[in-house]
């Protein structure tokens, strides 16, 4: 009984958030017409993005509180904090996960669904704000290499709209590949997982449903300049990615590794050789000023090269004796070389001639 009174109160919040949410966005764009009418345009976009930023942060920490919402979205916070232009793209499966990304990247630029543009709640503030909408096909794609030449960060859902109510994906829109190609900047692939059916396409917005709402962000492969030679070959890799994520139930084998990596096998030893990204997101706020690879990555990427050739599920893996020698830094050229004997591994990072990491890896396997 208990329960099923925390979801009654839930279901009144719900509504008043939605309520709360409407009166915002007609309060953004009031707040872009007075702007753009008394302050220059460089001013008024600086002024509505702090606007944003500071609002939607408080709106999606009041629905945690209030048990709406369940999310890990702090794993977003160091995305676009590089200085350097970048685009973020991302599965849609709720109008929710927008806002969420707007609540922990600050100054990043949404491409939006053009629909929106044609309303008052967002037509005027979008403008202001640097937004993108996605039907101006050769606009949408100049506008993004604009901004991402001017150091901006732009957030895309390259399905154009929510994904379907089937859960399948929609055809993506190779304008990322295009636009991060044309200015030799990184992609980084995030993959939301929610069971939600609260502002999805499975659900009319008026239908409360059931809560806490729950989205899950998984931070998958950073596509950095050079991996790929085409477009066709970088929205190939993507689309595949998102349709194989969606597909298992577990999180991608690939998520430390760099896209470009290049692996050999050579009786019972494995060697894995590629270049660590000049930015890495595992690498943003741990040591700033003097970023360094952390030792839990370098543990992940001998897991993530492992998994490349044992069929069998891992249940659990084991470090013992790691000794970190010399630091890998961003742009290092890395050659991890493991020597297997079993289930046991012997490890050594290399820079050069030089070993920089040493340990042993035991893996416990699944015997079925």
């Amino acid at each position: 009984m208990f329960d099923s009174f925390k979801q009654y109160l839930r279901t009144i919040c719900y509504y008043c958030y939605l309520l709360i949410f409407l009166i915002g966005l007609w309060t953004l764009n009031l707040l872009g017409i007075f702007a753009s009418i008394l302050l220059k345009r460089s001013d008024a976009r600086r002024l509505l993005r702090q606007f944003v930023y500071r609002c939607v942060q408080r709106y999606i920490a009041l629905l945690i509180r209030s048990g709406c919402l369940l999310t890990n979205h702090e794993v977003l916070k160091h995305l676009g904090t590089s200085g350097r232009g970048s685009v973020i793209i991302a599965n849609h499966p709720s109008i929710l996960d927008a806002p969420i990304f707007l609540s922990q990247i600050p100054n990043v630029i949404c491409v939006f669904k053009s629909a929106l543009k044609q309303g008052l709640l967002l037509s005027k503030a979008a403008s202001i704000l640097g937004y993108l909408s996605n039907d101006t096909g050769i606009g949408l794609l100049r506008g993004m290499v604009d901004a991402l030449e001017q150091d901006e960060t732009v957030l895309i859902f390259p399905e154009g709209t929510r994904t379907s109510a089937g859960g399948d994906f929609s055809q993506f829109n190779r304008s990322y590949a295009l636009a991060a190609m044309r200015s030799q900047v990184s992609i980084q692939l995030v993959y939301i997982d929610s069971d939600t059916p609260i502002l999805s396409k499975r659900q009319h917005f008026l239908r409360a449903g059931t809560f806490p709402g729950k989205f899950n962000f998984e931070l998958g492969p950073t596509i950095e300049p050079g991996d790929f030679q085409t477009v066709r070959q970088v929205h190939r890799f993507v689309e595949n990615w998102y349709r194989m994520r969606m597909e298992n139930l577990v999180p991608s084998p690939r998520t430390f590794l760099p896209v470009k990596c290049c692996f050999t096998q050579d009786e019972a030893q494995i060697t894995a050789s590629f270049t660590v990204p000049e930015s890495p997101f595992y690498c943003l706020g741990h040591m700033p000023g003097n970023p360094l690879v952390p030792g839990y990555v370098q543990m992940a990427w001998v897991r993530e090269v492992l998994s490349q050739y044992e069929p069998r599920p891992v249940l659990r893996s084991r470090y013992i004796r790691w000794k970190f020698i010399q630091p890998i830094l961003p742009s290092d050229c890395v050659t991890i070389v493991i020597v297997a004997s079993d289930s046991r591994f012997q490890v050594g990072f290399y820079k050069g001639e030089s070993k920089v990491t040493q340990g042993r890896v035991i893996l416990e396997l699944d015997s079925d």
